[in-house]
């Protein structure tokens, strides 16, 4: 597939918001220190290409970030899916997504989560985070 759709983009993006979820749910909690700090090194590296306004950058370090919770679930389908989707989501995202703003780059409540191993606010970021980027496909002037 060459061309994504709004709608397949859409798709996409939950087909993976669902599939971070999974990993955030099979993850061993708390995280060790090594990971919480390869998330924060990866929310970092997000949000200083987000304020370059480097869209391309910015979505692989956000896409390095779950790929941390990914290897932590140590689950080898869950991960070959997310990597299938990658490609597709990478295209949709540089097509339908503009390069994300200051709002995107907040990855506090994520980080603090996971620093004190509380899983459940982990999700609810993460489910804030997609909303926010469902949101941003089904309305892309807002």
């Amino acid at each position: 597939m060459t061309r994504t759709s709004p709608a397949a983009a859409r798709h996409t993006a939950a087909v993976l918001h669902g599939l971070y979820r999974t990993a955030l749910l099979t993850a061993p909690w708390p995280l060790t220190d090594n990971r919480v700090q390869a998330v924060r090194n990866c929310a970092a590296a997000h949000a200083r290409a987000a304020s370059a306004g480097d869209g391309a950058e910015a979505l692989a370090c956000e896409l390095a970030l779950w790929d941390t919770i990914l290897h932590t679930c140590a689950n080898p389908p869950l991960h070959d899916a997310v990597n299938h989707l990658k490609p597709v989501w990478q295209r949709a995202h540089r097509v339908h997504l503009s390069p994300p703003g200051v709002g995107d780059t907040e990855w506090s409540p994520f980080l603090t989560a996971c620093a004190i191993g509380d899983r459940r606010r982990a999700l609810h970021h993460l489910d804030h985070h997609w909303q926010n980027i469902d949101r941003r496909l089904t309305h892309p002037a807002t």
